[in-house]
């Protein structure tokens, strides 16, 4: 094509016709908005600019024709609103000195997303990134041009909304695809039907990530534009606010609901002081039950209230509708007269028709005998039998089971009564015993009278013996010994025989126990204590160094750190070839991704994180 005729509307027509025969457009367009490049500029001596398909608040995209490879394509350049303005119709500059820093660091964010773009060109579902590069003073992103038209405009030609099955064939492939990029740690944070393209050939395509955008917007407050009230969940409006997957989560059920609907949610702060949201149903929408659910899950204000991630969205979104149970009515429908349950969902009409409940069986007045609901008996032969044929029916069965079971019962019941009659006696007796026999001991040989014993030496002949005392009392408590002691008595023989030595036992043991009884107790014998062993107080840290030495990392690789404290954070790297990416859990804790962003293997990493007040 003839480049100097070159129709900058459509770029489709280059014979230089005041007018264009395929788009309609004049071949001059006039040049009245000085924030963008004028009609026919040329950029890196390659690409010739025409008119701008949009414009935000945080850089402007332009049709574009590419003279070496004659063909269209997109041209987003960096131009932030409020940070930004031109000295001359091509040169860009930041606004005021005091805009310098912050227009230089939103800069290399932009060249950042870019880079991160390139990463995904091959992917079906993402605008792809050709090249990026610097000129006039900003940068420049070229991509595919995209022949088709935003689900906006989509929408806007039938009449603001679709219904639930039709978004649900263009939001799939959306989910799908954030899935896919926040595995790699990059969060969207600009889901809206703007950002979303319907192709010519049918293809769904995700553009314009809003990731530089919202890195600019917490470092400076003079973008005209920041956030899209609707879409944006409440965690985008703070400085402090965590966003993970859950953040875009909200702003892709937003897009939802606004395409089934009709009407754009409530902005979610104003939805923090009072939440006045419809659901889908309540505003006619046929919508099932579960997905209707999914919906105003991903809807919620409290990020942990949402779904943490794109896969558990899809899930509870695409759920097949539940079958209700046999006992229960079908659900009733909701009428506009009636009010809404208190749930907020109300019930929706079922999309199929509900099933009947399956006939009750028929029961029976009188209740079969146990016996005959019994298995046939097994081949049991009793002892005292050796030959007893098996049981072939239930009725020759029930011959010898009966007696079996009654004699076994009163077995048990004679064991019980026996039990119940002698058992406590018997276990009283047994402890009694072992009682008395672990505190004193017999002496080792008692004497035994004989029929005719031998008259035994006179007690004053043999030395006065004291009483044995037990080896807890000390001596000063023994009491005093003499000729008259009880042992002095134990070795005198008496007429009586058997008689007088069982006698002089039992006066024995007995005064043994009186001791015991009068003595003081034992004095307590020093015994070392094991310390005691106290839980650790629990501690709340508010810093920490994680470090990795392991395997190597290559580019774009990942290093993951789970079980971090849900607050805000603050991380110090040791150095620069780390990008984080946090991420919140179900459980509350969060979890941080670090992405090798420099050439070469990485092995070794060390972060400090602090909490931030």
């Amino acid at each position: 094509m003839n480049a100097d005729k070159l129709c900058v509307s459509c770029m489709e027509d280059d014979s230089g016709s005041p007018t264009c025969p395929i788009c309609g457009a004049p071949f001059d367009l006039p040049h009245t908005n000085l924030l963008l490049l004028p009609p026919r500029a040329l950029l890196h001596q390659q690409y010739i600019i025409g008119r701008a398909l949009g414009h935000g608040g945080f850089g402007v995209t332009y049709l574009a024709w590419d003279i070496g490879l004659s063909m269209r394509l997109a041209i987003k350049e960096y131009m932030p609103s409020g940070v930004a303005s031109r000295s001359t119709p091509h040169t860009v500059h930041p606004s005021s000195d005091r805009m310098k820093d912050e227009y230089e660091w939103g800069l290399d964010r932009f060249l950042e997303e870019a880079r991160v773009l390139k990463k995904f060109s091959t992917h079906p579902n993402i605008v792809a990134v050709d090249t990026i590069f610097r000129d006039n003073g900003t940068a420049y992103m070229v991509m595919e041009f995209l022949d088709g038209m935003t689900f906006e405009e989509f929408l806007g030609q039938r009449g603001g909304k679709v219904p639930f099955e039709t978004s649900l064939r263009i939001m799939v492939p959306v989910i799908d695809t954030l899935a896919a990029v926040h595995a790699e740690g990059i969060l969207h944070r600009d889901i809206s039907p703007d950002n979303i393209h319907l192709a010519k050939t049918g293809k769904v395509k995700l553009m314009d990530f809003g990731a530089a955008r919202n890195a600019l917007s917490q470092k400076s407050r003079n973008l005209s534009v920041i956030l899209k009230e609707g879409y944006a969940p409440e965690e985008q409006y703070r400085s402090s606010g965590i966003q993970g997957p859950w953040t875009d989560v909200y702003a892709t059920g937003a897009t939802f609901y606004h395409s089934i609907t009709g009407k754009l949610p409530p902005p979610a702060l104003d939805r923090a002081a009072e939440d006045n949201i419809q659901t889908p149903s309540q505003v006619g929408v046929a919508i099932p039950a579960s997905s209707e659910r999914a919906l105003m899950k991903a809807l919620a204000i409290r990020s942990l209230d949402r779904y943490q991630s794109m896969e558990d969205f899809k899930a509870g979104l695409t759920e097949p509708q539940a079958a209700a149970p046999a006992f229960a009515p079908p659900p009733a429908v909701q009428t506009a007269a009636s009010p809404p349950p208190r749930s907020g969902i109300p019930p929706t009409q079922p999309a199929f028709a509900p099933m009947h409940p399956p006939p009750m069986p028929q029961q029976h007045s009188a209740v079969p005998p146990l016996m005959t609901n019994l298995p046939p008996a097994p081949q049991f032969q009793p002892p005292p039998f050796q030959a007893v044929p098996p049981a072939s029916t239930p009725s020759s069965s029930r011959k010898w089971l009966i007696p079996v079971l009654a004699v076994g019962l009163i077995v048990l019941a004679a064991a019980a009564a026996v039990a119940l009659r002698f058992g406590p006696d018997l276990l009283s007796r047994g402890s009694t015993k072992e009682e008395s026999a672990a505190k004193n001991q017999p002496p080792p040989n008692p004497p035994v009278a004989e029929p005719n014993p031998a008259p035994a030496p006179p007690p004053e002949a043999a030395a006065p013996q004291p009483d044995p005392v037990p080896a807890t009392i000390p001596p000063a408590s023994t009491p005093k010994a003499g000729p008259k002691a009880p042992v002095a008595k134990a070795s005198r023989a008496t007429p009586g025989g058997p008689t007088a030595a069982t006698q002089t036992d039992e006066d024995r043991q007995r005064k043994l126990e009186q001791q015991k009884s009068s003595a003081p107790p034992p004095p307590a014998q020093p015994t070392e204590q094991p310390s005691p062993v106290r839980p650790a107080a629990p501690s709340n840290p508010t810093s920490g160094v994680l470090r990795y030495a392991g395997p190597p990392v290559p580019l774009n690789g990942k290093v993951t750190f789970q079980n971090l404290p849900a607050a805000r954070l603050r991380f110090t790297f040791d150095h620069d070839a780390w990008q984080p990416v946090i991420s919140r859990q179900a459980n509350g804790s969060q979890t941080l991704i670090l992405v090798s962003r420099k050439q070469g293997l990485q092995s070794k990493c060390e972060v400090r994180w602090e909490i931030v007040p």
